[in-house]
């Protein structure tokens, strides 16, 4: 039976579609137990893979899978203090989560293993020799190893398949991607505290704190005399005491002192913040692609052409930080910002229960295609920078890598995206009412329309800027550092950036301080800002120019070896 889960849209109307056909076929999939433990449908629980099928699975071992196990036969004599009660719980668990893991597993992986490759070492006596004989083992104590090992196993697949407990689960089901619990406001230094930069749907809000005002006071402590760790500490204090928090400061409106007192309670924030930089450069900073991100997206550009029409010159998209998020608000926004461009794809194993995939999809080899639909039309033909770091990643580099890919954008940045280009499923395990864990698969590969896939590398930067002071490149971290990670699927190694950008000094040879006007779109607060201290942002405004006023763009000449 088709079902679709909390994962939103992760694939085009098309997938959805062949996974509404596709349902009723893989309810009826064979499970995976050999022939002389059958099991019938009354046997049968489903898990939910929150993406486009469901598939049964069972709810606990039957008592007839028991029976082929005996604590004085079938080797399990050799094993010392092994009860025929522990056996069987063993057992119990060891179909509900490991047999059940490794067929999702050889099912639905990326790359085609066999269930007996995948379950090797973890078969119902290697975890039974895994036991203390000296200990009596309790439901829980077995629960717990098998959970282990089940994660172990998944784990030797790849880095990003593992094991989520019931708790954790059930915490995520209940966390909104926009709600946080706090005051609801971000702030930067201040020579008499802090100053409020960006204010968010929440508490401070409502009490009448505004973007600009200067707070100097929290709960009569003098701000402007705590180092920057004892001023976090202070916050976090605040925020998390029963009784209201009192902030004194300066307002911005009027420079009037106020007092507001107000607790923290739940904050809407929103991942899209829109500026205008120096007039001309709409500056879009985009968080995470959480739900509905794509419509808050194209709602703040909408906004900035409604406000400032032929004054706006170009765009900047700012993805440093964004770690991902949802493929659907991705591909959402390329066909927003594209122009009926052949985009990328995502492939996925095709299962062997899947044989109707082949009437309506692109197939090749063992795995479907699934094309990012692009129309004709887009919301502006304003030149796009996209600005990315170490921290870029997922559905961030799929925005980033297909704009450059077809020409729409360049990127721009110190170095190049983390290098995650793979998709991952849950698949949910009914066990019983309180035991719900999943298990996380890569199921699929991103591929670009023309580079193919960045898996392991990342996407590098058009222009790749040369800080002032050097990266220490020890300290940052990508998907090539963890172990076991998938291979490339196109056997791609990183190139160089084909241009360079570093920012110019003064007559003095001393750094130059570049001042310019920052508006938020959505209220008009304006601050000022010194583009030095973002030589990223720097960069990507002198790119647009015809003429390069505080930085050189330079084609990247790769130094001789010695």
């Amino acid at each position: 039976m088709f079902k679709k889960g909390n994962l939103k849209e992760r694939f085009n109307a098309k997938s959805w579609a062949i996974g509404a056909v596709l349902g009723t076929t893989l309810g009826l999939a064979y499970v995976g137990f050999d022939s002389a433990s059958p099991i019938s449908n009354d046997d049968l629980r489903k898990y939910d893979t929150q993406d486009f099928i469901t598939t049964p699975v069972p709810q606990k071992a039957p008592a007839h899978i028991l029976d082929n196990y005996s604590a004085a036969s079938n080797g399990f004599a050799k094993i010392k203090g092994l009860t025929q009660d522990e056996l069987n719980m063993l057992s119990a668990e060891h179909h509900a989560r490991i047999v059940t893991t490794a067929q999702i597993a050889e099912d639905n992986h990326y790359y085609v293993r066999s269930f007996d490759e995948i379950i090797d070492g973890y078969n119902l006596i290697d975890l039974a020799k895994k036991m203390n004989p000296d200990k009596d083992y309790s439901r829980l104590d077995i629960k717990q190893l098998v959970e282990k090992n089940v994660n172990d196993m998944l784990e030797k697949l790849d880095y990003r398949s593992y094991y989520i407990k019931h708790e954790t689960a059930k915490r995520w089901d209940q966390e909104d991607n926009n709600n946080g619990y706090a005051f609801g406001f971000l702030y930067l230094p201040h020579d008499d505290g802090i100053i409020i930069d960006v204010l968010y749907d929440g508490p401070a809000k409502a009490a009448g704190l505004q973007a600009g005002d200067v707070i100097t006071h929290i709960n009569g402590l003098e701000l402007k005399s705590l180092g920057n760790n004892f001023l976090t500490q202070v916050i976090r204090n605040a925020k998390l005491s029963d009784t209201a928090t009192l902030f004194e400061g300066i307002t911005h409106a009027d420079g009037q002192p106020f007092s507001i007192q107000t607790k923290a309670g739940e904050v809407k924030t929103t991942p899209v913040r829109a500026s205008m930089i120096g007039g001309e450069t709409l500056l879009l900073k985009l968080d995470g692609f959480t739900h509905g991100s794509h419509v808050l997206f194209r709602e703040a550009f909408e906004d900035a052409a409604a406000q400032y029409g032929d004054q706006m010159k170009n765009i900047v998209i700012d993805l440093r930080g964004n770690g991902g998020g949802f493929v659907y608000a991705v591909n959402q926004m390329l066909d927003d910002f594209t122009d009926g461009d052949e985009l990328g794809s995502v492939r996925e194993r095709l299962s062997p229960s899947a044989f109707l995939a082949r009437f309506f999809m692109d197939i090749e080899g063992d795995h479907l295609i699934d094309k990012t639909p692009s129309h004709k039309g887009q919301v502006t033909d304003l030149p796009i920078n996209i600005l990315i770091d170490s921290n870029s990643a997922s559905a961030s580099e799929i925005f980033a890598g297909n704009m450059q890919d077809v020409g729409r954008a360049k990127v721009i940045g110190k170095t190049a995206s983390y290098g995650k280009a793979t998709m991952q499923a849950p698949y949910q395990l009914d066990i019983a009412e309180n035991d719900k864990p999943r298990v996380l698969i890569t199921v699929g590969a991103i591929f670009l329309p023309k580079s193919g896939s960045y898996q392991g590398i990342g996407i590098q930067p058009d222009i790749l800027v040369q800080p002032h002071v050097p990266l220490d490149m020890s300290k940052l971290y990508f998907e090539k550092d963890n172990p076991n990670i998938l291979k490339n699927p196109s056997n791609n190694v990183a190139k160089p950036s084909p241009y360079t950008c570093q920012m110019t000094m003064d007559d003095k040879g001393q750094l130059r301080e570049i001042w310019v006007d920052h508006v938020d779109v959505s209220n008009a607060y304006k601050k000022y800002i010194n583009l030095a201290a973002d030589e990223d942002l720097l960069c990507a405004i002198e790119d647009f120019k015809t003429t390069k006023d505080y930085a050189i763009i330079a084609p990247n000449t790769p130094k001789p070896q010695s």
